[in-house]
């Protein structure tokens, strides 16, 4: 009897002691979805923070309008397509007038918020709002995840902030651990109540319950990971999409770093091993630079020669040039200087502008791509023969989400991350007709003289 009594206590301490690893690990995974809630959030300020800045740049160019005193009436235009991210009771649109203790709503009223005023103030790209601030905004009264992204114009610094809901994460990390705590009290009643079974029965139960409550948590976990998941990829931005690839690429790596060695005197399997670990290393380091932009931080700059970036980034579109039937071909103007660059960041720049040359070219066709000195600036241009493009297209062609691709082609981010990523280089990218020849010809211009921050 006194060895079924400590057997029952310790069958209650185990399950306790998982039960609470096990809640740790719930609440683990509830962060971690906050944060890409948090990251996606960010990415999505920046976007339209972008396409802001583009309207109210165009709007202050008008000597007629005043900005600053009807920003009210124009919010709605200068957030443009971006109004439609808004969800009843779940996402809104923020700006913050220069100055002003107080955010606008895409209707134009007044909210107070010191929490996202003083994140705008601190450049602070992702906050937290406590609960009793969300009702403010006509959310629910659960926290609140914001992204925040400054614009400067003439008429002094902005700030856009994308609002949303928490509350169906909460409520279903909640409802996880009500279910969690439930099953474990459920398996705890049983263990109670067969207390007094031989020690043997009583050793069968517990293997069973606890095989039980393990088989319970992996589906629940990763049913959770899905969801979140789901939400880390809203809108297709590059934070979800880097958060899904960054897995299978550590997985990826792990294996060639494992295989390696066995086929160390299999020189020509070793070399293909090596440049498929040299890939996933770059893709990495993109995911890294990626992630970086959306954050709003600068990239570090090495000095690299113009030649190799180009020829990398030829390389990395050179099968989907192949499989249509469209030839590359380079030119470069004698003595190039070497240009200040995040490596992968620029090469994939590039990558965007080739690989929109190649979808938009005929089969026979050639894109041709220079690289050229022009007075202080180092220019890497791409030339297609396509349809080429009419001055609306040039003019929106940069914005987030907008795109001439059939659907399914393109998500009308390409050009805006090129953009980013360009500007984050100290330089520009030009998009222009090449009339009266055919085609479109783009331009990434960098300084001359740039160096590593």
């Amino acid at each position: 009897m006194k060895q079924q009594h400590w057997l029952l206590l310790a069958s209650i301490a185990a399950i306790s002691l998982v039960a609470t690893a096990l809640l740790l690990d719930e609440q683990r995974e509830f962060e971690s979805a906050l944060q890409n809630v948090k990251d996606t959030q960010v990415a999505l300020a920046t976007a339209v923070a972008a396409d802001f800045e583009t309207r109210l740049q165009a709007l202050e160019e008008d000597t007629a309008a005043n900005v600053d005193t009807h920003i009210e009436s124009r919010i709605p235009e200068l957030l443009g397509g971006a109004m439609a991210l808004e969800h009843q009771g779940s996402r809104i649109l923020l700006v913050a007038r220069p100055d002003q203790d107080r955010l606008l709503t895409t209707e134009g009223r007044p909210v107070a918020s010191k929490t996202l005023l003083a994140a705008l103030r601190s450049h602070t790209p992702g906050v937290i709002l406590p609960r009793e601030e969300s009702p403010r905004f006509g959310l629910p009264p659960r926290i609140a995840i914001a992204g925040l992204a400054r614009v400067s114009a003439q008429s002094g610094s902005y700030g856009v902030v994308v609002l949303v809901s928490g509350e169906r994460l909460r409520a279903r990390e909640r409802h996880a651990q009500l279910r969690f705590l439930l099953g474990v009290g459920l398996v705890t009643l049983i263990v109670t109540s067969f207390g007094g079974v031989a020690a043997r029965q009583q050793r069968r139960k517990l293997e069973v319950a606890r095989a039980l409550e393990l088989s319970d948590f992996e589906r629940e976990r990763e049913r959770l990971l899905a969801k979140a998941d789901k939400m880390a990829t809203l809108a297709a931005l590059s934070s979800g999409i880097a958060h899904e690839v960054a897995t299978p690429l550590g997985t990826i790596m792990a294996r060639i770093e494992q295989v390696l060695p066995a086929n160390a005197h299999d020189a020509r399997a070793s070399s293909a091993l090596r440049v498929a670990l040299e890939q996933v290393e770059r893709i990495q380091a993109i995911i890294r630079g990626v992630l970086s932009l959306a954050r709003g931080e600068l990239p570090p700059l090495v000095s690299a020669r113009p030649e190799s970036v180009v020829g990398a980034a030829i390389a990395l579109s050179k099968h989907r040039f192949s499989e249509a039937g469209i030839a590359v071909a380079l030119d470069t103007q004698g003595e190039l200087p070497s240009v200040g660059c995040d490596p992968p960041m620029l090469e994939q720049a590039l990558t965007n502008l080739l690989l929109n040359a190649c979808d938009a070219s005929a089969p026979g066709q050639t894109v041709h791509v220079s690289v050229r000195v022009d007075a202080a600036t180092l220019c890497f241009v791409v030339d297609d023969e396509g349809v080429g493009v009419n001055r609306e297209t040039v003019a929106r062609a940069q914005e987030p989400f907008f795109t001439t691709k059939p659907e399914g082609r393109g998500n009308g981010l390409g050009l805006a991350i090129t953009r980013e990523i360009v500007a984050h280089h100290g330089g520009q990218l030009r998009l222009e007709s090449r009339a009266p020849a055919r085609g479109t010809r783009a331009v990434i211009a960098l300084p001359c003289a740039a160096g590593s921050r």
